[in-house]
């Protein structure tokens, strides 16, 4: 895959990108999203129990007090180690399981709630 030579250059499916965020509103990722396929990750999940058993090891922890920052975007191998994360976080580390079980996976961001909160 071209994304573990220049993560940086190319988008969650091996597209070239050129400044692809500087148009769009809403979520921005913190890494470009290349960062969050191309780097190996330390534990293969091989079936959906295993994935749900390392989730329920994790904690939720909001980025303001993991971070200091408003919105950070963990890549899969960083939450793999700290084993802790908010909703997107949890969310790019399932999507990556997923991808190398071979799913067609697709990691979804919205809005809900009263005052349209953000969710993955």
């Amino acid at each position: 895959m071209i994304a573990e030579v220049i993560p940086a250059a190319y988008d969650a499916e091996g597209k070239k990108v050129f400044r692809p965020f500087d148009r769009r509103k809403g979520p921005r990722p913190t890494f470009p999203l290349g960062r969050y396929v191309s780097q190996p990750l330390a534990i293969q999940c091989h079936s959906i129990e295993e994935i749900r058993q390392f989730l329920m090891e994790c904690k939720y922890v909001s980025d303001k007090e993991l971070f200091d920052k408003e919105d950070y975007w963990q890549p899969p191998e960083e939450f793999e180690k700290r084993r802790e994360g908010d909703c997107d976080d949890f969310a790019f580390w399932t999507w990556r399981q997923f991808m190398d079980m071979g799913y067609d996976a697709r990691v979804v961001f919205g809005q809900h709630g009263r005052y349209g909160s953000g969710h993955a």
